[in-house]
């Protein structure tokens, strides 16, 4: 495939490599790279610049592709990411959550699908690091510091808010949420973000900041047969029954980078007709977290 990639910081450079580790072709539109397109038209285009950039980007390049892969959040508000749904109609979309590609995510999928937990009753997201290790250079300066540029850490993880909706599928409603500026850093953004909703899987409790030195990034899932805990960043999950047993322990062997690169692949195959759009990545959802997160503005 041909692929244009706008946008050229971290996550933009490794769409490149992985694209073309895969096999494609590829341009990159960069004002800080000085680099630009040099087709007329693309298979793919992959927007992943500042959120507070995706609108506008999206009405410059839409006339390259009918296929479009856009880095999660969709819009810095929800208010944009309908426009950008507006701009893109009849195209094929998917909005970067790539969590969703995560052999732990999609364990934990299958046993809630199987009942082994029984019915649900409360289930724990929770997400925390210190941001300023995030990125190389002043952390004061990036967006993800600056409220204006779609900062703030309930855009920056909404993959948590995306996933728990993916394991849980089905109606929901937010009972509760507070977003805040609570730590010294020197940031205009949020950097603790929670959330309470109820879904079908009963209440989920998703919790996010900024500024824990510490990184965690789990899930706990309580049911009436059991429990289940799982560590994204120590890459296991652990089953308990009723009698707190231990009934299943599996620890993960896998690369960061894989998830980035079945997310092109899956979506070759989305473009190509052979496999359906998966609901979780479609705009629809996107603008649906947004509204969780953004409270609608």
């Amino acid at each position: 495939m041909n692929i244009a990639i706008i946008g050229y910081g971290s996550i933009g450079q490794r769409h490149e490599k992985n694209c073309h580790s895969l096999g494609h072709n590829v341009d990159v539109s960069s004002r800080h790279e000085s680099r630009k397109l040099t087709r007329d038209n693309y298979d793919l285009v992959i927007i992943c610049t500042k959120t507070s950039e995706h609108l506008e980007d999206v009405k410059k390049n839409k006339h390259l592709s009918g296929n479009f892969l856009i880095e999660k959040p969709l819009g810095a508000t929800y208010k944009e990411a309908l426009k950008i749904k507006k701009e893109l109609v009849g195209k094929k979309v998917w909005v970067g959550y790539c969590l969703i590609f995560n052999p732990i995510i999609n364990q934990i999928k299958k046993i809630l699908d199987k009942k082994t937990l029984g019915k649900i009753f409360f289930s724990q997201i929770y997400a925390g690091s210190y941001m300023p290790n995030w990125r190389k250079g002043d952390y004061r300066e990036s967006y993800s510091a600056n409220k204006d540029e779609g900062g703030g850490v309930e855009l920056d993880l909404i993959h948590e808010i995306n996933y728990a909706q993916y394991l849980f599928p089905g109606h929901n409603a937010v009972a509760y949420s507070t977003l805040e500026k609570v730590s010294d850093l020197t940031i205009t953004s949020h950097d603790l973000a929670f959330f309470v909703l109820k879904q079908s899987g009963g209440y989920v409790n998703i919790t996010l900041n900024y500024f824990q030195r510490f990184a965690e990034r789990y899930i706990k899932i309580y049911g009436s047969k059991g429990t289940l805990f799982a560590s994204i960043i120590d890459k296991k999950i652990e089953v308990f029954d009723a009698k707190n047993r231990k009934v299943y322990g599996k620890k993960f062997d896998f690369e960061y980078n894989q998830m980035y690169i079945d997310e092109i692949k899956s979506m070759e195959q989305y473009i190509l007709d052979k496999d359906n759009q998966m609901d979780i990545l479609s705009l629809d959802q996107a603008i649906l977290d947004l509204r969780i997160v953004t409270d609608k503005k």
